[in-house]
């Protein structure tokens, strides 16, 4: 007689293929972000060094700093945010593709619970609470770059 909990192996392979399918993109897309991060890095020092200081630069950012530091901020938060998101879904992956490889190695038997169990983890939550914070500030900055022009065009 079969435990009717137990997970078919077609379903465990999906879920294993699925996940396995992951690590290559989410390492992929860490080093993507690295290299966005130090170019802006240096584009962001350039153009500050080699800025034009006419009287429409400078009165857009004299009106406008505080905005646009604010904005600065969160769009820094959005990428260490993104970031973050991918290495916990990154851990996650890994995670349960070791996991998979374990049981089956041992021939234990997967059941929907402990499937479940593996699938929503701590990571999995980081990787949700990451997602929403990186699109939060990633809007905020949006909208304080909106009014830091809305505020000069106005002015």
């Amino acid at each position: 007689m079969t435990d009717p909990d137990l997970i078919p192996k077609e379903a465990l392979q999906k879920g294993y293929d699925n996940e396995a399918a992951k690590i290559p993109e989410l390492s992929g897309k860490m080093s993507e972000l690295c290299k966005f991060v130090w170019a802006g890095s240096l584009a962001l020092f350039l153009a500050a060094l080699t800025s034009d200081q006419s009287k429409v630069v400078t009165s857009f950012y004299g009106n406008s700093r505080w905005f646009l530091l604010l904005a600065a901020i969160c769009g820094s938060l959005s990428m260490v945010f993104e970031y973050l998101q991918f290495v916990s879904g990154y851990k996650h992956a890994v995670n349960f593709v070791t996991w998979i490889e374990r049981q089956v190695t041992a021939r234990t038997p997967i059941t929907y619970s402990s499937y479940n169990q593996n699938t929503t983890t701590g990571l999995s939550r980081l990787n949700d609470a990451f997602f929403v914070a990186k699109n939060i500030s990633a809007l905020a900055a949006a909208v304080l770059i909106a009014l830091a022009v809305i505020r000069f065009a106005f002015a």
